[in-house]
């Protein structure tokens, strides 16, 4: 009798290799390196906040498209990224029964984003964001409501007369 016990049938063994091999494959190319033009950008996938600047992500999924987000001075940019069809695509669904080949599409190894552009600030504008007191337009300035029932008051004896209607004022009737 042999003294070794027997940890996997025959029929198993092709099995468990498979399943090795197709997990190593998908481990080599299984995340994707994602960067912005500013430092100081916020990168989300598909709504899930990554990072800031740059982040890692997996690449691994089905086939379709990925939609990066990135956010800076309170305003956004969408960056959609397709995922394809690979050799590693390939070769994990030769060992898992051609699954592989539907959930194993890969995003690029590094995608590389475009900000959003930075709002043009005049230099007017202080540090808070306040605008500048001498720049503001000049308010009218209050008068006193007189009641009512007052009188207009009495115009002058040498005013002359209001002109004719149709006719300037600076030029004399004939």
């Amino acid at each position: 009798m042999d003294a070794r016990p027997e940890l996997l049938t025959v029929r198993a063994r092709p099995v468990m290799r498979s399943l090795i091999v197709a997990t190593v494959l998908v481990g080599v190319g299984c995340s994707t390196q994602v960067r912005t033009d500013r430092p100081d950008a916020r990168i989300c996938r598909d709504g899930e906040y990554l990072g800031t600047g740059s982040a890692t992500t997996s690449s691994t999924g089905f086939p379709g498209e990925v939609v990066f987000t990135v956010e800076a001075d309170g305003q956004r940019r969408e960056n959609p990224v397709t995922r394809e069809f690979r050799a590693s695509t390939f070769f994990v669904g030769l060992f898992t029964y051609a699954t592989g080949w539907l959930w194993c599409w890969q995003l690029p190894a590094e995608v590389n984003l475009l900000a959003p552009e930075r709002p043009a600030v005049s230099l007017w504008k202080r540090q808070g964001g306040q605008v500048n007191p001498w720049r503001r337009a000049v308010a009218a300035p209050a008068t006193a409501l007189a009641p009512e029932s007052a009188a207009p008051p009495p115009a002058p004896e040498s005013a002359a007369p209001a002109p004719a209607p149709g006719s300037t004022p600076w030029r004399s009737a004939p």
